[in-house]
Parts: structure tokens; C-alpha cells; sequence
């Protein structure tokens, strides 16, 4: 697990749900994880797999989002780490991708 502090922990459920998933997914992961989360080969990883699914917590997936993955591709998304996204987005779009739907 990236080290961090998981971004659920400071969004609320209200701010969550106001989340437009489908576009921010669009600008923001698209390009590397396929338009429909399907992966792109040796660069993102399929987001909506089973067996990705399956192998990760949503904090696991939060951390990957807010902080990147050391080794990888993957750069951190969060304010935190100079990125776009907020810690209402990052939940949302952990939660777009444990629903194995990248909409809200």
C-alpha cells in the first residue's frame, strides 16, 4: 500500500454523491486506463477487472489515486500531491470502480 492519508476519511457522503464521475474519469484517467477502464497495455492497469477488483481495497485503490504508485506510471491525482482531485473525487471514483462502472 502507498503511504498517505486515505482521502474517504475527509469526504462526506454529501460531497461524494455531488461527484460527476464520468468526466473526471474521462480528463483524468482515461488516457492511460482505456476509455472504458479496460486498460492500456504496458501503461494503465484495467480498473474495472475482477481480478483488480477483487485484489484491492478501496484505501489501496484511494492511496493508488492521491499518491501514485512508486515504480509505476501511475502519478498521485490528489491536491495533496499537486494534483487535480480532491478527496470527494477520489472516493468517488474508488467507488465508480468497486461498482465495476465508470458513471455515477
Amino acid at each position: 500500500m502507498v503511504s498517505g492519508t486515505a482521502p474517504a476519511a475527509e469526504a462526506t457522503a454529501d460531497e461524494i454523491a455531488h461527484v460527476e464521475v464520468a468526466p473526471l474519469y474521462a480528463q483524468d484517467c482515461a488516457a492511460c486506463h482505456g476509455a472504458n477502464g479496460q486498460g492500456v497495455p504496458n501503461l494503465g492497469t484495467a480498473l474495472l477487472s475482477t481480478a483488480y477488483r477483487a485484489r484491492r481495497v478501496d484505501s489501496t485503490i484511494a492511496h493508488a489515486i492521491a499518491d501514485g504508485v512508486p515504480g509505476k506510471a501511475m502519478i498521485g491525482f490528489g491536491k495533496v500531491r499537486g494534483g487535480p482531485l480532491t478527496p470527494a473525487q477520489i472516493s468517488a471514483l474508488v467507488a465508480a470502480i468497486r461498482r465495476g462502472r465508470l458513471t455515477n
